[in-house]
């Protein structure tokens, strides 16, 4: 993840692109007309679903905190945490 804090208006410019590591799950895709093919193993979990949380939640951040949601993801369901601490430089 990389962040730059702009201190004149207090907002987080956040890029996260590849902020979430593969986690192990089931996916399972289906085509009209074939049979739906499952695979166990990792999953590459999308930061889409987020995105519109974390960029209302990175405006205007305290010196610390702490937030979480509850998003449906695909038939499933993510839960993410957000936790921050500014330090002086």
């Amino acid at each position: 993840m990389q962040a730059v804090l702009d201190t004149r208006d207090g907002r987080l410019w956040e890029h996260t692109a590849m902020a979430v590591p593969p986690v192990q799950g089931v996916t399972v895709r289906s085509e009209k007309g074939r049979s739906p093919q499952r695979h166990d193993g990792e999953v590459n979990l999308r930061w889409h679903e987020a995105t519109d949380w974390l960029n209302k939640r990175l405006t205007r951040l305290g010196a610390s905190g702490e937030d979480q949601v509850k998003l449906p993801a695909g038939g499933g369901q993510n839960e993410l945490r957000l936790r921050w601490r500014f330090e002086p430089a």
